[in-house]
């Protein structure tokens, strides 16, 4: 056996060992992010073997043995690194957890928060009528390309204050059910995807369904986002001839969402390159946190700004095709193309840190539900699949959003009660019962 297929299946023999230490659940950030590691590296090896849909795209890449070995070694070594960082990040807790819905949650909804569902309405169904128009894929500006895609990420800002605050209840499924009209419309899925793996999550954190329920839930939203995918590129159904016909969305994620991992490889192995060094990490974020209209305004390219995608630009020259040509984005590219071979072991175990920190005290309080349910949907769910810069930016916008809904109610909450506070003073104040003629002089 090859030692790349060696390394490649003991990194998920060690993630099978680590997740019965840490106890992970079955839906977790730490499955979610092994589960994932999987579909980018066993489709590109499927692909390799000639296994594939009748309708696919190959491009000069997929047959390169050597780069799907490299490709295979430099992931393995990554899970290994983040399970290694989950067991450093893994404290046991010395209390006992509570079992079931957290006690602190509201029970009642306050007129606040029922303004903001009606608000969440509102811009949905305007987000879903722009979507209608400017779908994704189509030509479409820069700027409609950041006003729906940031306009997705405030919706699943306001959602994520409802979970961590209400957990699982009619109305936090009903706005679910209001991103999935606008998935379909507009075609974009990151948001869905991140709020969708969120709410499972959080539904089994809180034992809010069944495990069989919620297995049922996420097969059915496993054939929703294959049909977004093969509807938003008006993938022919009646081509379908065979099973692995229909599970031609999962192959494109995973071949050619790490497609650019071997892009990255096969101008290593050219030539020595310029790498990022990491800089990207800390530069990109800030960045991207300036929204793209303002350098449109401006006349400014804000990609030209950043480290990553300025690499890219300078290195998609040498390459046979556009760097990223196709799916989605696997987060050991970017991490390869900061230092090759280490990279992503170096990248994946700071994430694990980062991952630990956020579980720890999750069940707690309700600070550390708050820190948990925003890191779930606004990063984690996100990281592997997007760039670093991208994954913060929709990070912090969710965190602002459902933070700025809590201290928002806070205040408010706090006004009213200062205000009936004075009113009952003044009422006693204003009432002086009568002297008692028995005791008058």
């Amino acid at each position: 056996m090859p030692i790349s297929m060696v390394v490649w299946i003991s990194s998920y023999v060690v993630a099978l060992v680590v997740a019965w230490i840490i106890r992970a659940s079955l839906f977790s950030n730490y499955t979610m992010f092994i589960g994932f590691s999987l579909v980018y590296t066993l489709f590109p090896l499927l692909v390799s073997a000639g296994i594939q849909p009748t309708y696919f795209y190959n491009s000069s890449l997929n047959f390169r043995y050597d780069l799907i070995d490299i490709h295979l070694i430099v992931t393995g070594f990554a899970n290994i690194a983040y399970c290694l960082g989950r067991l450093i990040g893994y404290r046991r807790q010395l209390q006992p957890v509570p079992r079931g819905r957290p006690a602190f949650l509201r029970t009642r909804v306050t007129q606040i928060d029922n303004i903001i569902m009606l608000g969440f309405m509102v811009f949905a169904i305007a987000l879903t009528l722009a979507g209608m128009q400017f779908r994704w894929g189509y030509a479409r500006s820069e700027l409609v390309n950041s006003l729906l895609g940031q306009g997705k990420v405030i919706l699943s800002g306001v959602y994520a204050y409802f979970l961590v605050f209400y957990g699982l209840r009619p109305r936090t499924i009903f706005m679910l059910c209001f991103v999935v009209i606008i998935t379909f419309f507009e075609g974009s899925r990151t948001s869905l995807i991140a709020m969708t793996i969120g709410t499972l999550i959080v539904a089994q954190e809180d034992r809010a369904f069944s495990r069989l329920t919620l297995l049922l839930f996420t097969f059915a939203f496993v054939l929703y986002f294959i049909f977004i995918a093969m509807y938003r590129i008006g993938y022919d159904t009646s081509s379908i001839s065979q099973l692995l016909d229909a599970t031609f969305p999962i192959f494109i994620e995973g071949t050619y969402g790490s497609y650019m991992n071997l892009q990255v490889y096969d101008l290593v192995i050219a030539r020595p390159i310029d790498y990022t060094y990491f800089l990207n990490y800390l530069v990109d974020p800030v960045v991207f946190s300036v929204p793209r209209p303002l350098f449109i305004a401006f006349g400014l390219d804000k990609d030209s700004f950043t480290i990553f995608q300025s690499w890219i630009a300078n290195e998609t020259m040498r390459l046979q095709e556009p760097f990223a040509p196709y799916g989605g984005f696997f987060y050991v590219a970017e991490a390869s193309a900061a230092l090759p071979y280490v990279g992503p072991a170096i990248v994946a175990f700071g994430f694990a840190l980062l991952t630990a920190w956020a579980e720890n005290r999750r069940k707690l309080t309700i600070g550390g539900r708050f820190q948990f349910v925003i890191f779930t949907i606004g990063f984690s769910m996100v990281f592997i699949k997007h760039h670093f810069a991208g994954s913060t930016r929709f990070y912090f916008t969710t965190f602002i959003v459902a933070y700025g809904i809590y201290l928002l109610n806070h205040v408010v909450t706090m006004l009213l009660q200062r205000r009936a506070a004075r009113q009952s003073a003044a009422h006693a104040g204003a009432y002086q019962p009568a002297e008692d003629a028995s005791t008058a002089i």
